[in-house]
C-alpha cells in the first residue's frame, strides 16, 4: 500500500482537511484583519489629512475675512479722510474767501470816502501811480456855500447834501471819469487821456446837473457847483506823475477861486500848464 493510499484511508483525513481549512481561514482572516487596519490607517491618515486641509482652508478664510475687514476698515478709514480733507479745503476756500474780502474791504476803507463812496487821496494815488505817464485832466469841483447849508440846516442835512453832491457827479460822468472827496465839500474829477476842451465840457456838463434844488425830506436846499478846470502836459516822465498831478490839482484849484470871484456856478479852466513840479 502507497503512502497515498495510506494517507486517503486514514481516519484522520477529515481532521487534516479540516485542519488545512481553518488554517487557510484564519490565514485569511489574519489577511483581512491585516488590510482592514492599513485600510483603517488609510482612513483616518485621510481623514487627519482633511482635517489639516480644512484647517488649513478655514485659516485662509480667516485671513481672508480678517483681510477683508481690515480693507474694509481702510476704506473707510479713506472716506472718513476724504470727507475731512473736503471739509478742511471747504473750510480753507471759505477762510481765503473771507481774508480777501477782508482785504477789499480793508482797502476800500482805506481809500474811500465813507461818507459820499467817492475815492479819497489814498484812492487818488493808487489810480494816479495807474496812469503810467499817460496825460490827464483835473476838474476841482468845489459846492457854493456849503457853509451856510451847515449852519443854516445842520451836518446831518450837509452830510445829506454832500452825499447827493457825489452822486450827480457820479450820474453824469462819463469816459471813465474818477470821482474824488477831496476834503470838506471839495471833488476832484479824474479824466485821463482828456485834453483840455474835452475837460471844459465835461466841467459844463457837471456844473449844470449840480445846478438845482435838492428835495431832502420837507427841506428845498439850492446848490450850485464851482468848477476849475486844468491839464496835465501831454508827456512827462512815469516817475513825475504824483509831482505833475500835484501842480494841476494845484492849477484847477486856482482857477476854483477864479470862478467863485465870477460870482460861483461857473466853470474857470486854466489855458496854459504854468506850475512845474519843483
Amino acid at each position: 500500500m502507497s503512502t497515498a493510499t495510506h494517507f486517503l484511508g486514514s481516519p484522520w483525513l477529515p481532521y487534516s482537511l479540516l485542519f488545512c481549512v481553518v488554517c487557510l481561514a484564519l490565514a485569511g482572516v489574519v489577511w483581512l484583519y491585516g488590510k482592514q487596519r492599513e485600510l483603517k490607517e488609510q482612513l483616518a491618515a485621510a481623514l487627519s489629512a482633511e482635517k489639516i486641509a480644512n484647517q488649513e482652508l478655514e485659516n485662509a478664510n480667516e485671513a481672508v475675512r480678517t483681510a477683508q475687514e481690515k480693507t474694509i476698515k481702510a476704506l473707510e478709514e479713506q472716506f472718513k479722510l476724504n470727507d475731512e480733507l473736503q471739509r478742511t479745503q471747504k473750510e480753507l476756500e471759505r477762510a481765503l474767501k473771507d481774508e480777501r474780502q477782508a482785504k477789499q474791504r480793508i482797502h476800500e476803507l482805506a481809500t474811500h470816502d465813507q461818507l459820499t463812496g467817492a475815492l479819497n487821496r489814498h484812492g487818488l494815488e493808487e489810480v494816479l501811480q495807474e496812469l503810467a505817464g499817460r496825460s490827464f485832466s483835473i476838474l476841482l469841483v468845489d459846492a457854493d456855500k456849503f457853509k451856510r447849508v451847515n449852519d443854516e440846516y445842520g451836518h446831518d442835512i450837509g452830510d445829506d447834501v454832500l452825499k447827493s453832491f457825489a452822486e450827480i457827479i457820479r450820474h453824469h460822468l462819463k469816459n471813465g471819469g474818477v470821482l474824488i472827496r477831496f476834503g470838506g465839500e471839495e471833488f476832484i474829477v479824474l479824466l485821463p487821456d482828456t485834453i483840455l476842451v474835452q475837460a471844459i465840457a465835461v466841467g459844463e456838463r457837471l456844473r449844470a446837473a449840480l445846478d438845482r434844488e435838492l428835495h431832502l425830506g420837507d427841506l428845498k436846499v439850492k446848490i450850485s457847483a464851482s468848477i476849475g478846470v486844468a491839464t496835465a502836459p501831454q508827456e512827462y516822465d512815469h516817475e513825475e506823475t504824483l509831482a505833475i498831478a500835484r501842480a494841476t490839482i494845484k492849477a484847477a484849484d486856482l482857477m476854483v477861486y477864479d470862478a467863485k470871484e465870477a460870482g460861483r456856478n461857473c466853470v474857470r479852466p486854466q489855458l496854459e500848464f504854468e506850475s512845474q513840479p519843483q
